[in-house]
């Protein structure tokens, strides 16, 4: 079959995403604190060695909104990434951008602001968040480094303006801060041409 017709990457990773949110109910309403704990992000899971939170994080989501956001939003990243590399660079980047962004945030920004031991920053240690857009930007800076000169410039300052702003009005911190990373890592791997190497 076609790689146009049939992405196997894709179609997989929505079919977690929609289980996650049946399972945990987030389809029709918020996710429970406990559901939340158990398979969400934050530093203190990863220096307690629940590693795993890697892997399950990236599939559930808060919410309803956040939920149907980012089913339409994985969708379009990882169906033309997939497109144009094929479902093993997909699968693979994915991993990378999203394990290795999430890992510099916790562990270069989020563990050495905790060290000041002031409220807001032991918060933020403590916060857990869930969801694929690490990824998922790592994948739009990925498609944007790949576009034509006359179309790359223009893409890449509306995409940090769009991040900047969020960072500065939004107070999704980690979220917002995480996007920064993985998108500057996508456009950083479409630049250096690594993704176009056999796999």
């Amino acid at each position: 079959m076609k790689r146009a017709l049939w992405l196997p990457f894709t179609a997989a990773f929505l079919a977690v995403m929609v289980a996650a949110a049946l399972w945990s109910g987030t389809w029709r309403g918020p996710i429970s604190p406990d559901t939340l704990r158990a398979v969400g992000i934050s530093l203190d899971a990863l220096t307690q060695g629940r590693l795993h939170v890697l892997a399950t994080s990236i599939f559930f989501s808060n919410r309803p909104f956040m939920l149907y956001g980012q089913l339409i939003f994985a969708a379009i990243v990882i169906g033309l990434v997939e497109y144009r590399y094929g479902a093993i660079r997909t699968a693979l980047w994915f991993g990378l951008l999203d394990f290795g962004g999430t890992l510099a945030l916790f562990f270069l920004v989020v563990l050495p602001l905790s060290l000041f031991d002031r409220p807001d920053e032991m918060r933020m240690a403590a916060e857990t968040d869930v969801g694929m857009s690490g990824g998922g930007f790592g994948f739009v800076g990925l498609l944007i480094g790949g576009l034509k000169p006359q179309w790359r410039t223009g893409a890449i300052v509306l995409l940090y303006a769009y991040m900047l702003v969020r960072l500065i009005f939004f107070t999704e911190f980690l979220a917002d801060t995480l996007h920064i990373i993985t998108a500057t890592a996508g456009l950083a791997v479409a630049r250096s041409g690594i993704i176009a190497r056999k796999t």
